[in-house]
């Protein structure tokens, strides 16, 4: 997997972190799920993933637009003006 260099560097660009995950990574995660300290956890899924699933990616280009009142949906009226992301 981390043998393709312009694979890495894609996947490291949009991990929050900067970096590929490494089997240490998971230590503390498994201590934690290994221990009396998780003991009231159930049906959890621990992502430990560099903050990835954080949304932080960006592989949808963003473009702001500004709400016009006159044509805004009556339930966006309210911040009417207020610049957004479509």
């Amino acid at each position: 997997m981390y043998e393709n260099k312009e694979w890495v560097e894609y996947l490291c660009d949009r991990i929050p972190l900067k970096r590929p995950g490494q089997p240490q990574d998971l230590d503390g995660a498994v201590v934690f799920l290994a221990s009396e300290a998780s003991g009231y956890v159930t049906g959890q899924t621990l992502l430990v993933d560099g903050g990835i699933s954080t949304g932080a990616t960006r592989g949808v280009a963003e473009k702001e637009v500004t709400a016009d009142a006159s044509r805004a949906h009556p339930s966006d009226r309210a911040d009417a003006g207020i610049r957004r992301r479509v």
